[in-house]
């Protein structure tokens, strides 16, 4: 099934590394989301995942698969993760930043969710669109 994909873009006058630091410290950036408590532990099934994390995302107690962050240093980040229930089948969020002259940064976000089944698909474009706009205005302050 095609993913939902909800696409954003923002100048700041903020400093590049500054930005980077608050967006990639992920526990801050999740508390700040409103993300619930996190219940981490080791992934047993073969696959990249390291961790299985139980929480709370939009209203639904979920199940996930952290797969490795990627990331090229004040340029791009990336999150994957493989959700074992809920409406979500899988979600990357990238991160994307660029140096604004004469000063400042611009920072484009992506999320791309896969639903678990076609009639999900209304639920996760809200919650996909909720916390893209959030986590940008998050990311301004």
């Amino acid at each position: 099934m095609r993913p939902v994909v909800i696409q954003r873009g923002l100048a700041l006058q903020s400093d590049l590394s500054a930005l980077w630091d608050a967006i990639t410290d992920t526990n801050r950036f999740n508390e700040e989301m409103g993300g619930g408590v996190l219940t981490i532990g080791p992934a047993h099934d073969a696959g990249a995942a390291r961790y299985t994390i139980r929480t709370r995302l939009s209203g639904f107690n979920v199940i996930y698969d952290e797969l490795p962050f990627e990331w090229a240093l004040h340029r791009r980040f990336a999150i994957r993760r493989r959700f074992r229930n809920g409406p979500g089948k899988t979600l990357r969020v990238d991160w994307g930043f660029s140096h604004l002259e004469p000063g400042g940064t611009r920072i484009d976000l992506r999320v791309a969710i896969e639903p678990r089944r076609g009639v999900l698909r209304p639920v996760v474009s809200v919650a996909g669109a909720h916390s893209a706009s959030l986590a940008l205005a998050l990311a301004a302050v």
